[in-house]
């Protein structure tokens, strides 16, 4: 109801949810799977216009080992033809995705958990002549420390979506 209201008052060309859509550690309920399946489906055909990105955060993998990452919610419950059928839709699951038009990078919750990655992925694009302006991710940043003080020194715009503590940039 809330995405609903937002999405119809205000112009809006892209929703990105920032990870732990379930909460799979445990399990997902069968009829629970079905409804946010259902209810996914309805928004993105009703707001055919808008793009939808879904970033995988830690409780949509069945394990925090990145061997067992292809035990997640998107598997599970969408499957690879529901991507496929609605265009408007993008899961960021194991690969990171820039989009080169926008200069905005999102990265899956594995990517986050390793700095190296993080760093070696931010030079891969401006190797190759582009910006990164967004990062959107789950992770709440608490280990990035070089990737996050490049982040910061270069004025990328960071949206995460797990967040344990306040970060004051202005003391990095």
């Amino acid at each position: 109801t809330q995405v609903r209201e937002v999405l119809d008052t205000k112009s809006i060309d892209r929703v990105v949810f920032l990870g732990d859509l379930f909460d799979i550690r445990y399990s997902v309920n069968q009829q629970v799977g079905i409804e946010v399946k259902n209810l996914i489906r309805d928004l993105l055909t009703q707001y055919s216009n808008i793009d939808f990105y879904f970033i995988a955060g830690n409780h949509d993998f069945y394990s925090p080992l990145e061997e067992f990452h292809n035990y997640n919610v998107y598997n599970i419950v969408f499957g690879k033809e529901f991507e496929n059928t609605y265009k408007n839709c993008k899961f960021i699951i194991y690969d990171n995705y820039f989009d080169e038009m926008t200069g905005d990078l999102f990265l899956p919750w594995y990517t986050t958990e390793d700095p190296q990655k993080i760093e070696i992925e931010l030079f891969k694009i401006r190797e190759n002549g582009f910006e990164v302006k967004n990062i959107f991710c789950h992770a709440d940043l608490q280990h990035w420390d070089t990737a996050y003080k490049t982040v910061v020194d270069k004025t990328i715009q960071v949206w995460s979506g797990h967040i344990h503590f306040i970060w004051d940039v202005n003391n990095f």
